[in-house]
């Protein structure tokens, strides 16, 4: 169906024919929702129901991308000069893949922990700690995708 609208041998109808690459960009997507909620949870500290709802999602976004990787399934591969390059980059992103699933899971769990107490005084490391979790899978999943573009 993208071919209708976008062509044949387009690049852009063949990162659409990629699953992964659309499940990445849902997730790029999503840390911009994550992110300007966290912002705005120090003066609104019910906005943690939401923030745990799309940190799951991203969760999940994150299992898909890996189980579409894990599958086999043909993605757009990098040829020519650049090919050796992008195979040992490959095996640094399965390193640094994990560590989003566990900073997304540390944010999680403290946020349902704490809930709207997040914000209060005796929570102030719990607080930061969620955030800088955040904010770091977030450095991550960017640099995973520049490293994807090798």
């Amino acid at each position: 169906m993208t071919d209708v609208f976008l062509g044949d041998g387009s690049l852009v109808g063949a990162a659409f024919s990629d699953a992964g690459l659309v499940l990445f960009g849902v997730l790029l997507f999503l840390y911009g929702a994550v992110m300007t909620t966290t912002i705005q949870l120090k003066s609104k500290p019910t906005l943690f129901r939401p923030l745990v709802v799309l940190l799951s999602i991203q969760f999940m976004l994150l299992l898909g991308i890996v189980a579409i990787d894990l599958s086999g399934i043909e993605t757009l591969r990098v040829l020519g000069p650049f090919a050796q390059l992008s195979e040992l980059l490959s095996t640094h992103r399965w390193l640094i893949i994990q560590l989003p699933f566990i900073l997304i899971a540390v944010s999680i769990i403290s946020l349902m922990t704490y809930g709207e107490r997040l914000v209060e005084k005796h929570a102030q490391t719990y607080f930061i700690s969620t955030m800088v979790s955040i904010w770091l899978s977030f450095a991550v999943i960017v640099l995973i995708g520049f490293e994807s573009m090798l």
